[in-house]
């Protein structure tokens, strides 16, 4: 299934269609590939469309909502490892990739937790403070909280100590290929880099993905 018939069928919209060809490709290719070469291309090529005036917000919002519906179903491992929190900055609204990065963690061996859209900073630190997180990852989603993101991540590092892994990533950052993170944060662009930090500071027998 290419991207275009993905979009195709979500915006018809066909949620079974778009189920069944979705989780026909996770059973036989598994749900990373799925991830990396399906659905996050799928949602750039929507931004795309809607900067070139190719599609409306409605239809934007229309292909979101069923890519989460999907992602619901394709479902996630349940671990008993540490908890990762997953959250998107104050300033993405758009949490499908967190979703993914959620799974992703936990096809690592975390224990995922994920937070919604618009995340303000001090409420994702009060409540890493109150419980036992060991990593937190942070989807940004438009170029313009790049400028002042570095600051709020050092504040979030010292807040945190050095027991807490902190990652960024998301469109932002794959997109912004300059900016470059502060000491101690890490940055990821893709699920597969994603997968394979989890793994190497959570030493786990591999799960298949």
């Amino acid at each position: 299934m290419t991207v275009d018939t993905y979009l195709d069928l979500a915006l018809l919209p066909d949620v079974e269609g778009l189920a069944e060809l979705v989780l026909g490709r996770v059973a036989t290719q598994g749900a990373l590939p799925v991830y990396e070469r399906l659905l996050q291309p799928a949602l750039d090529e929507v931004g795309r469309r809607w900067e070139n005036d190719e599609l409306t917000v409605a239809d934007e919002h229309l292909v979101t909502a069923l890519t989460e519906q999907v992602l619901t179903r394709v479902g996630r491992r349940v671990t008993s490892g540490p908890m990762a929190v997953v959250a998107c900055t104050p300033g993405n609204e758009h949490r499908v990739g967190a979703v993914m990065v959620s799974d992703t963690l936990g096809l690592a061996g975390w224990n995922p937790a994920l937070l919604g859209a618009r995340t303000p900073f001090e409420d994702l630190a009060a409540l890493c403070s109150a419980r036992d997180v060991r990593l937190v990852a942070l989807s940004v989603g438009i170029e313009e909280e790049l400028g002042v993101l570095g600051p709020q991540l050092e504040r979030l590092r010292l807040r945190f100590g050095p027991d807490v892994h902190v990652i960024v990533g998301g469109g932002a950052v794959r997109r912004q290929e300059d900016w470059h993170a502060p000491a101690g944060v890490t940055v990821c662009t893709s699920v597969s880099e994603l997968l394979g930090l989890a793994r190497e500071l959570l030493p786990v027998p591999a799960v298949p993905v």
